[in-house]
């Protein structure tokens, strides 16, 4: 203990660290102000595809396609994309 370093686990204050590494609150502005940008960004990309006149594929569609797994083969992509599209629009 020279050099005033103690190996004594239980002089240490762990209750102290464990509150202080909690996240803070989110405020209601905050979530709102969050929501704004994503609805801006959704708005975006669809006259983005409005522009370019590519249809815009629903997030709920592209989260069924991130879950299949797909090999990176352009062709397999399309038409699992294509039937789940004529799926959506029944």
């Amino acid at each position: 203990m020279a050099n005033g370093w103690d190996p004594n686990i239980t002089s240490c204050c762990l209750g102290a660290a464990a509150k202080e590494m909690t996240m803070p609150k989110m405020t209601a502005k905050n979530r709102a102000r969050i929501a704004a940008v994503k609805a801006k960004a959704t708005h975006a990309r669809i006259l983005q595809a409005r522009r370019t006149k590519t249809p815009e594929i629903t997030d709920k569609i592209l989260k069924q396609l991130a879950s299949l797994n797909l090999p990176p083969n352009p062709w397999v992509y399309s038409v699992v994309l294509a039937a789940l599209e004529r799926e959506a629009n029944g």
